[in-house]
């Protein structure tokens, strides 16, 4: 049972860091974008 823990609790960090990862790529666009606009 504690393996089965282990791995739920290793897959919940994976996606976590996948998400901090696919919004940190989100912001990064978005500021591009908007400092674009600032700059025209």
């Amino acid at each position: 049972m504690p393996i089965v823990s282990r791995a739920v609790r290793f897959q919940k960090i994976l996606t976590f860091s996948i998400n901090e990862g696919m919004l940190a790529k989100l912001k990064n666009r978005l500021g591009m974008i908007l400092g674009r606009k600032s700059l025209l």
